[in-house]
């Protein structure tokens, strides 16, 4: 039985743009990790709040509205399904995920406007905007594209720099063109907004910043690198709002016509999913039992573009409203490729998560993806090292095993797992140990990838273990040595079922009903790892067979032909 520890854990994954579907790039850089990372917490018996939703505000929502011909609520509608179903299909237990036009949303965003407001940390000015004259309208971040202010580099979103990460305003784009009309040059025209006034509260990010590179869970090189990256030039105010007809309405009387800006309302996203979930649980104030309390841990999964906005912006908007945690953990994870390039959407170079899981199990995506993880540098997804993971590493050296071991005990000792009085091999308890303690070390810090290692690595020394105590033939000699062997190795094989639950659920479910146990191992306390025991007369399920498939040749050659194909088109 799973003890509560009554330690509260807020998990966010990044609010993906509901205005596309997900690539295994989405899933590896947030998803994923977030739900692997919330699954371990549960199974440890803390108080977990898992949420999401999707992020519907954008500049790139209508943006997408315009090319398509249809209203922004028809393409938020569209997509919200789709990114919702397949982040369900492969596993992706939230506790809520919830969207941004939902009503308590901005009810929400506008009260932290105005608490904002209240704390004088909100400018009016007039100032120049870029503007389409061909167009007659004002150009949010997505509408115009450029050369990088910082590093130079042309087709720069006017947000942000994908190749050298740096946030900039769109009026500091260089050579500015507006994406509707694709061939005027933006230039700047007056108009009035509201800006959050953030170098009020540099000393106080600076220092909580500072005090994230020690501690019990430093946090990652990478991430430091990009939070500190804004201070260097000092923090500047930074609007808040903008002429657009789709968002939440600034809720002031002489801003009538504008809306608040995307970069503002969107993370308080994940504060108002908490409360869609509470209204759902006819608790409605239930959501601030996690966001209100201060020591609660909120814990962030993003991929590395959103690394300044939520080391930055994100928690300047919390400090300066005041009445709800700060991040404990921002995991920023850099970005995943395939076959050695780049996704990209534009050239449909890509392999969607709703089409990867008509032909591909959930689990075994979610194994896979897990071994190559960018959580410190990029990585790649290649098909032949899928192949080869799956087969070598799911499939041999945990499920060969699993079987080998379970066979045996129900052909030569009629499914009883060990003899009376039998006692794990300390050598194996040695074994479990090392690898939980480096399991946990690393799942503490949101690094999934290296922890996942330490389970595979025990499968490979008790591979060697059961092939040196080898039962087939020490049985004849002496049948209750044997024994004992099988036994050490069956208390292995729950330990590695336990520690893979939140990477691969099916498939530990599996190993845990072949183990003999009727319950839900999601349900189980992950510290019955330790348990070096069975209880007395324990019986394994005489229904004993492979874990999981192998990936056949065949199989991987027409998804690598698939994907060219896809390219040339």
């Amino acid at each position: 039985m799973r003890k509560n520890t009554g330690e509260k854990f807020i998990v966010c994954c990044a609010l993906p743009y509901a205005n596309g579907g997900l690539h295994l790039g989405h899933l590896a850089g947030a998803y994923l990790p977030g739900d692997i990372y919330a699954r371990y917490r549960r199974m440890q018996g803390h108080d977990v709040h898992f949420v999401c939703g999707s992020d519907e505000h954008g500049a790139a929502i209508t943006f997408r509205a315009k090319e398509e011909g249809i209203t922004p609520q028809a393409v938020v509608d569209k997509y919200h399904k789709i990114i919702k179903d397949s982040l369900e299909e492969c596993g992706i237990k939230f506790d809520i995920f919830s969207r941004t036009t939902h009503k308590c949303h901005a009810k929400r965003s506008q009260d932290f406007f105005l608490n904002l407001q209240k704390n004088g940390l909100l400018e009016k000015k007039t100032e120049k905007r870029l503007h389409c004259a061909s167009c007659d309208q004002f150009l949010p971040e997505r509408y115009v594209i450029g050369s990088c202010p910082t590093c130079g580099k042309g087709g720069a979103r006017g947000d942000q720099c994908e190749k050298c990460g740096s946030w900039y305003e769109p009026e500091a784009l260089m050579d500015p063109i507006c994406q509707l009309c694709k061939t005027t040059k933006a230039t700047l025209k007056e108009t009035t907004h509201w800006h959050f006034e953030l170098q009020k509260l540099e000393p106080k990010l600076r220092a909580w910043l500072e005090s994230k590179q020690t501690g019990e869970i430093p946090w990652r090189k990478n991430v430091l690198g990009y939070a500190f990256q804004p201070l260097k030039a000092e923090l500047t105010g930074r609007a808040i709002t903008r002429d657009l007809n789709w968002g939440v309405p600034v809720p002031l009387p002489e801003a009538k016509d504008k809306v608040l800006y995307v970069w503002f309302d969107a993370p308080i996203g994940y504060i108002s999913a908490s409360e869609d979930w509470a209204i759902r649980q006819g608790q409605p104030d239930k959501w601030k039992h996690y966001w209100e309390d201060k020591n609660s841990h909120l814990v962030h999964f993003i991929g590395k573009d959103n690394i300044i906005f939520h080391t930055v912006f994100w928690p300047c908007i919390l400090m300066g409203d005041g009445r709800y945690v700060l991040p404990d953990l921002v995991a920023g994870n850099e970005f995943l490729n395939l076959e050695g390039e780049k996704f990209s959407t534009s050239r449909n170079y890509a392999l969607w998560l709703d089409e990867t899981l008509k032909i591909v199990p959930a689990d075994n995506l979610r194994y896979y993806l897990a071994t190559i993880l960018p959580e410190t540098s990029d990585s790649n997804f290649y098909w032949d090292e899928y192949q080869s993971r799956i087969n070598t590493e799911l499939a041999d050296t945990v499920g060969n095993l699993s079987n080998r071991c379970l066979s045996f005990i129900n052909k030569n000792y009629e499914g009883m797992i060990g003899p009376d009085g039998a006692k794990c091999d300390a050598a194996v308890a040695d074994m479990i140990t090392s690898a939980y303690s480096e399991y946990c070390k690393n799942l503490n810090q949101g690094l999934a990838k290296v922890a996942l290692g330490a389970v595979i690595d025990l499968g490979r020394k008790l591979n060697v273990y059961f092939q040196e105590q080898a039962p087939w033939r020490a049985r004849k000699e002496d049948p209750v040595k044997a024994h004992g062997s099988l036994y050490s190795v069956s208390i292995g094989i729950k330990a590695i079922a336990l520690m893979l639950t939140p990477y691969v659920p099916g498939v530990s479910q599996k190993m845990w009903a072949q183990l003999g146990f009727n319950s839900s191992i999601e349900e189980a306390a992950l510290e019955e790892v330790t348990n070096t025991s069975f209880p007395s007369g324990h019986k394994i399920s005489q229904d004993v067979s492979p874990i999981i498939a192998k990936i056949e040749d065949e199989f991987i050659t027409a998804q690598k032909e698939a994907l060219q194909a896809r390219i040339k088109k």
